[in-house]
């Protein structure tokens, strides 16, 4: 997983550890967060200005496929292929609910926009509505006659569409849990769905290399937008709501008008397909991540690529834009995991990279660990870092001069670190170390 700055296309930080492929990645919408869910069923959560490991957050007995926030931030769901949605707490990593029920995988998770509900779906055909505040399932949306594969609640919070492998779009009055419409037209399965800002039109995306708009004040078909030569993976609206992406299989992403159906961009010059993709939050970008491993920014008006971002060694399985459009996270399928050793078969270097985020220059090198680095704090002046790593060790550092100033010996390796307001002591998922005592040991 990596993060870059879309303005200059410097790598900003790298966060480690996951020893499988990253699944799925999103920022909370405060900007604080930024979680990953992985094949080794662990969600992670960071610090995405630091890359620092704040919380792991273990109990899926399965991959993470899916992860998603609140819209206030204080909530993170995530669903696994152990067929359950968990709810927790990104402050503290507690569990909140467990929410069971599900015979098969789940394969897509939201919340409401006014985040009383949570929408799952699953491969047995079903969506399920969740009541947050109880854990209860309140709705289970039966209609579908193949696996659910999308899910998107409308801005209100009135509908929900779900798109299916059945071929159709559904859509769902969740007051009731009445089936409002069922939109047929592609032929062959459905792989995305998404609201327009305003609410009023529904898109999808299909296997059958056609993008769909819908009104849906009738449930007409108001534009079948053809272009592409291969499936279309997904589609998103601007945050305006004027223009529309639409990724393919084709190593194309198109930019269409909704109003009209017109083709305006094709974002041409990936070398492999587009695996996900997401708008700057002000319109102006746009970032492709591509099977090849590279993320590709593009200036929205010209059309022209203005930055490729090289150095994931595998597909790009999903970039992101932070709310203020200063970051960009891309995750990628990790190293190759070796089940015969327990661990990748490509070596850490065990180092920590401090970058100038005004230029994007390597500022410091920080040599020393024997391990893998899973957890970065800064100092509240700034004047120092901690580092924690899988060598059981956690390391205090000048940031001025790169010097080592103190090095505690752990029983276990250290995956959070932060320092108290006063920056006398650094709490680890252990206990308290503190800086200014001559003990070298936890409080």
């Amino acid at each position: 997983m990596r993060i870059w700055d879309p303005l200059t296309g410097d790598l900003i930080q790298t966060p480690k550890y996951h020893p499988m492929w990253v699944l799925s990645v999103t920022f909370s919408p405060d900007d604080r967060v930024l979680a990953s869910g992985s094949l080794d069923k662990i969600v992670r959560l960071w610090h995405p200005a630091t890359g620092a490991l704040t919380q792991t957050l273990e109990g899926h007995l399965g991959s993470v496929v899916a992860v998603a926030f609140s819209s206030d931030s204080r909530l993170l769901a995530s669903g696994s292929d152990d067929k359950t949605v968990r709810i927790w707490d990104p402050l503290t990593g507690a569990l909140i609910q467990k929410l069971d029920g599900h015979p098969m995988w789940v394969w897509s998770v939201t919340f409401s926009p006014d985040d009383r509900l949570l929408a799952s779906g699953t491969g047995d055909y079903i969506v399920r509505l969740w009541d947050l505040a109880t854990g209860a399932l309140t709705q289970t949306l039966e209609g579908h006659l193949g696996s659910v594969v999308a899910v998107a609640f409308s801005p209100k919070g009135q509908l929900l569409a779900s798109g299916s492998s059945d071929k159709t779009v559904r859509l769902w009055d969740l007051a009731t849990g009445a089936l409002i419409q069922t939109l047929e037209g592609h032929s062959f399965p459905v792989e995305s769905v998404a609201f327009s800002p305003n609410g009023q039109l529904l898109a999808s995306g299909s296997c059958d290399k056609t993008v769909r708009l819908w009104d849906l004040e009738t449930g007409v078909l108001t534009q079948p937008i053809e272009g592409h030569s291969k499936l279309v993976e997904w589609v998103t609206f601007s945050p305006n709501g004027r223009l529309l992406a639409s990724s393919s299989g084709d190593n194309t992403v198109r930019l269409w008008k909704p109003a009209t159906g017109a083709l305006i961009q094709t974002l041409e010059g990936h070398s492999s397909w587009a695996s996900s993709g997401a708008f700057s939050p002000d319109g102006r970008l746009w970032a492709s991540g591509t099977s090849d491993g590279t993320v590709q920014l593009w200036d929205l008006v010209t059309g022209a690529l203005t930055q490729k971002l090289n150095g994931h060694s595998s597909y790009v399985s999903s970039v992101a834009f932070s709310p203020d459009g200063r970051l960009l996270a891309s995750s990628s399928g990790a190293q190759p995991w070796d089940p015969a050793i327990g661990a990748t078969t490509g070596a850490d270097d065990n180092t920590v990279w401090l970058w100038d985020l005004a230029t994007g220059t390597l500022i410091q090198t920080l040599k020393g660990h024997l391990g893998s680095v899973v957890a970065v704090a800064f100092s509240p002046k700034g004047q120092l870092l901690a580092t924690g790593s899988s060598d059981k060790t956690v390391r205090l550092w000048d940031i001025a001069t790169g010097a080592l100033t103190r090095t505690w010996n752990i029983e276990k390796g250290v995956t959070e670190l932060e320092f108290s307001y006063d920056g006398s002591h650094i709490r680890t998922n252990f206990g308290l170390l503190d800086i200014q005592s001559r003990f070298f040991g936890f409080l």
